[in-house]
């Protein structure tokens, strides 16, 4: 009984974020622009992180001296998370309220990234990619909703327009930037 009582409190405190999260960037940015930053950012990284990643393969396999085949798990963890995950997640938003399942999928999105780039064992790797995933499909499903939610009605089209550039960005510049930062920084630089 207590562990549902701890649960429904958490999702409370969620909700709290969220309602705090939005409202200061509606006056922070004024009105829905704050919202638009938000959904267009969190949909350029997710999409730059996957592809980023692909690039940094051999240096993972490397550092963690596992062959080639046996590193594509880390691509695959987190593909086998999202796929599985997104219209269960996306229903649940309908329930929860989409704000607040996107705001968690960002706060996990940004914690299994730095764990990810912190892993010390291969199979942390695949298990904070996994989570990862999870955390991107919580994203993806929620933010082209709540911009419909968020923006007005005329600037709905603009808003949605913009935040599908931010995804194919984010697929375009991943292996380049990834590369680089990759090359330079190490593996785990792509992910932060």
């Amino acid at each position: 009984m207590s562990n549902l009582i701890t649960f429904q409190v958490g999702w409370k405190y969620l909700f709290v974020l969220w309602d705090f999260i939005k409202s200061v960037f509606m006056k922070v940015f004024k009105g829905y622009y704050g919202i638009l930053l938000a959904t267009t950012t969190a949909s350029f990284l997710t999409p730059f992180t996957t592809s980023s990643i692909a690039v940094a393969l051999p240096v993972i396999a490397g550092e963690f001296n596992v062959s080639l085949a046996s590193v594509n798990w880390v691509v695959n963890a987190f593909l086998i998370a999202l796929a599985s995950t997104v219209l269960v997640i996306g229903r649940v938003s309908d329930w929860l309220g989409r704000g607040r399942v996107f705001t968690l999928g960002i706060i996990l999105f940004m914690i299994t990234s730095l764990l990810t780039s912190l892993a010390r064992s291969y199979v942390d790797v695949i298990i904070c990619r996994f989570f990862q995933g999870i955390a991107t499909a919580m994203i993806s499903s929620t933010a082209v909703a709540v911009l419909s939610e968020e923006l007005p009605r005329e600037r709905r089209g603009l808003g949605i327009g913009i935040n599908t550039t931010a995804v194919y960005l984010g697929l375009s510049l991943g292996p380049l930037v990834g590369g680089y930062l990759t090359n330079y920084f190490g593996w785990g630089s792509a992910l932060i």
